[in-house]
């Protein structure tokens, strides 16, 4: 994808925040995805903000009239979450976000997809952990986003260390 042709008022925006970022490939992937299912308009690219802009990054995204949404990453998934407007049961259970969306009153709306995503790929592998005993071994959002999906697959038990866990 030439990402210069799309760049016109019409832009579409997404993001993907942390720091450091250089060593993300979302948003290569994503682009390439955008571009396979021709979508029109629309680009993702890196920002790379520090725990001390965040605030003000996140307050600025609200203003943004062509900000769609962007993923989050470390170390600001925990933080995000009191900067937004909205944020799903699951990112209020575990703590943190690592998506948001712009509406189109300028609002942000939160969620944590990391422990879905992690389920979902071991249902598509076939491993079903209803009713199995599960060992996790993780830390931060991501091990409690995990823990929280592989519960709510009702698993029969869950043992292991998640630090920083709120539940």
């Amino acid at each position: 994808m030439n990402e210069l042709s799309i760049v016109s008022g019409k832009l579409q925006l997404l993001s993907i925040i942390g720091d450091p970022i250089a060593q993300v490939s979302a948003p290569l992937m994503i682009n390439a995805a955008i571009l396979e299912k021709q979508i029109p308009d629309t680009l993702m690219v890196p920002l790379h903000i520090n725990s001390v802009g965040l605030q003000t990054a996140v307050n600025g995204l609200k203003c943004i009239q062509n900000f769609r949404g962007a993923i989050i990453t470390m170390p600001h998934k925990q933080h995000a979450l009191s900067l937004i407007d909205s944020a799903s049961e699951s990112a209020m259970a575990i703590g943190g976000c690592n998506v948001i969306r712009r509406n189109a009153q300028g609002q942000l709306h939160g969620d944590m997809l990391d422990g879905e995503g992690f389920v979902s790929s071991l249902l598509k592998r076939g491993f079903d952990v209803t009713g199995k005993r599960v060992y996790l071994a993780g830390t931060g959002g991501a091990g409690s986003a995990i823990a929280y999906a592989m519960a709510a697959k009702q698993v029969g038990e869950l043992i292991g260390t998640v630090a920083n866990s709120r539940w």
